[in-house]
């Protein structure tokens, strides 16, 4: 389509609009005209008539609008509890959109996890903190250096949050036999966390507080040796799949730091 024909057909759609226009306004005019040529308890009449009228279609129209707003929440709820074999089923030729959609088992099973482990936090927090009191203890009197001659766990607080569990992913190595689970995990959502600390040197004893922590990383459990027996693996290994990411805030709580030499740099 060439300029000219394109700058005609907007001029034409223009004056189709104010020939319409007009056209309206003459049938209005008209209707004015009729209406007051009538007696005048014929024109309240028609007045309340006409209200009347529109004030019905108006609340009728809020209604149907309201029970179609209605009938959209209600599908929509009923779509979000719907499985990926219902999907598939209701949306077959759609295999590329679907491939998008996550495993709504492994997200069940996501939240099943974490349900689980808030509500046994707490018998978890208090049956772990002595065993990782001793263990922290032995790990941090193993790297030792310069004046301190020993290391004390005083108090081991995990917080009231437990970890959480971002995603679970499951697949087989085939070449090796093995099923491994990745589970990430992110606990940094904790506002007391605490350890105190107990530094012992020749000189004095100092109390080191260290909170906030931040930990994230994601755990790969392998199942080896599997058998079709119960429990169906006989050997299981943990690892890191990629180096975590640790971060906490030290704090001196008594004690001078200046007199022991590299300590002051080490705790700030």
């Amino acid at each position: 389509m060439s300029m000219a024909e394109t700058h005609w057909t907007r001029l034409s759609s223009w004056q189709i609009l104010f020939i319409a226009f007009g056209l309206l306004s003459w049938l209005f005019y008209l209707g004015l005209s009729w209406i007051a040529s009538l007696p005048f308890f014929v024109q309240i009449l028609f007045g309340a008539t006409t209200g009347l009228v529109f004030m019905a279609s108006y609340f009728n129209t809020q209604i149907l609008r309201s029970q179609h707003r209605r009938r959209i929440a209600v599908n929509l709820a009923q779509l979000s509890t719907v499985d990926m074999v219902a999907l598939q089923r209701l949306m077959p030729n759609h295999e590329k959109a679907l491939s998008w959609v996550p495993n709504t088992s492994d997200v069940e099973l996501v939240r099943w996890i974490n349900a689980g482990l808030t509500k046994a936090w707490p018998y978890l927090k208090e049956a772990s903190s002595s065993t990782l009191m001793v263990d922290l203890e032995k790990v941090c009197n193993k790297y030792k250096s310069g004046a301190i001659e020993a290391i004390k766990i005083k108090n081991l607080n995990l917080g009231k949050f437990c970890p959480y569990v971002e995603g679970v992913k499951a697949f087989r190595n085939g070449e090796n036999k093995q099923i491994c689970l990745e589970i990430q995990v992110d606990w940094r959502e904790n506002g007391d966390q605490e350890i105190l600390i107990n530094v012992l040197t020749s000189e004095s004893e100092y109390e080191v507080q260290v909170k906030d922590f931040i930990f994230y990383c994601v755990l790969r459990l392998t199942f080896t040796h599997l058998t079709e027996e119960f429990p169906c693996f006989a050997a299981v290994t943990f690892s890191i799949v990629e180096p975590p990411l640790i971060d906490f805030q030290s704090k001196l709580v008594s004690g001078d730091a200046k007199k022991i030499l590299g300590m002051e740099k080490a705790v700030d």
